[in-house]
């Protein structure tokens, strides 16, 4: 996990609000770039990873409902290194 404040504003949901992320998933229209999954548990939530994307967004339901929203979004490619990888 990377803390880049420069490099985050190139991603697109750390730029929006919850509750916009949410009116988002509810309506199915956001960016080609950005999926947003939901689910009761964590545990549910992050077990299919979408391929290309990184986890950029995890939150409570605002609604109060006590599901889970995860958004991922495609990233650069220059945006780090994983933290199990070497030079």
């Amino acid at each position: 996990m990377i803390w880049d404040e420069e490099k985050n504003r190139n991603i697109i949901a750390k730029q929006k609000t919850v509750d916009e992320l949410t009116v988002m998933y509810l309506s199915g229209n956001y960016e080609s770039s950005i999926e947003i999954k939901k689910a009761d548990t964590l545990e549910n939530l992050h077990g299919s990873i979408p391929v290309g994307k990184a986890l950029v967004r995890c939150f409570l339901d605002p609604l109060k409902k006590g599901s889970w929203y995860a958004v991922y979004e495609t990233i650069d490619e220059n945006y780090g290194v994983n933290a199990g990888e070497t030079a």
